[in-house]
């Protein structure tokens, strides 16, 4: 993938992020390809005439190929792996509903919104699926990276 390339997909990734309401996602790796990568450089000793060097900390830019493959990470980890996680917990409280014979859910209430968020294993399972569709999309993308 070409520079213009990888920089038109981070551009449609981040739009469609924005949309989904995750500009939060958009902004943590903004910052990060802000402040660049963080790198050891050598440098040359001029004080003394033999060769010794040292290194010292400092950052570079990120390509865009490299800022892209951020983005992709941090999609694959907050939307894919997070319906993984999800899964395994409601499947958890799944069995110890039916051990104890209480409702098998999770629910988050905020104390601005009256209603709320309940999380299921059936709805959990619904999320995996859409997050395997994602998974092998993004493995796709990665691999055209690699070309």
């Amino acid at each position: 993938m070409t520079d213009e390339e990888c920089r038109e997909v981070y551009r449609q990734l981040v739009a469609m992020l924005n949309e989904s309401q995750m500009n939060w996602v958009v902004e943590e790796v903004n910052e990060v390809v802000r402040a660049g990568e963080i790198i050891d450089k050598p440098v040359e000793n001029s004080y003394k005439r033999r060769s010794s060097s040292r290194e010292f900390i400092t950052t570079r830019e990120y390509t865009s190929q490299e800022a892209l493959l951020l983005l992709i990470d941090a999609i694959d980890s907050v939307v894919v792996q997070t319906a993984f996680i999800e899964k395994e917990v409601t499947n958890f409280f799944r069995r110890e509903g039916e051990e104890f014979n209480i409702s098998p859910e999770v629910r988050f209430v905020s104390e601005e919104d009256s209603e709320p968020i309940i999380f299921t294993y059936s709805s959990a399972i619904d999320r995996v699926q859409q997050a395997l569709i994602l998974e092998r999309l993004i493995y796709q993308l990665r691999a055209e990276l690699r070309e």
